[in-house]
């Protein structure tokens, strides 16, 4: 059996078959078009930027509010990976430089 979100109180449900595409279709055409305000409560904290880079000039220390570590490990962890399932179409000639995996600190360098 299987669960279908809806907007309303009662749970649209439609059983495993042939008919689960019509179910489907039946079950989304049933949500509600109007978005609801959530009413979250008034905001009571100070809004603006709370962390100021030392130095502004920097690159470096802008990005750094925004991409952490495990950022730039997911980047080079991606891009290795990339590399190594497109690895024909970068083949080099005898005095081409030969592929090493690529670090966070050589990543970050593209941010400096």
């Amino acid at each position: 059996m299987h669960c279908l979100p809806s907007y309303s109180d009662s749970e649209q449900c439609a059983n495993e078959g042939d008919d689960d595409d019509e179910t489907l279709d039946s079950a989304v055409s049933t949500w509600v078009k109007t978005d609801k305000t959530p009413n979250f409560g008034p905001f009571t904290r100070n809004p603006g930027v709370k962390q100021i880079p030392s130095d502004l000039t920097k690159v470096s220390q802008v990005t750094g509010l925004f991409f952490g570590d495990t950022f730039f490990d997911m980047l080079c962890e991606e891009t290795n990976i990339y590399y190594l399932q497109n690895q024909e179409k970068y083949v080099t000639g005898s005095k081409g430089s030969k592929w090493s995996d690529v670090t966070a600190a050589e990543m970050k360098k593209c941010f400096h």
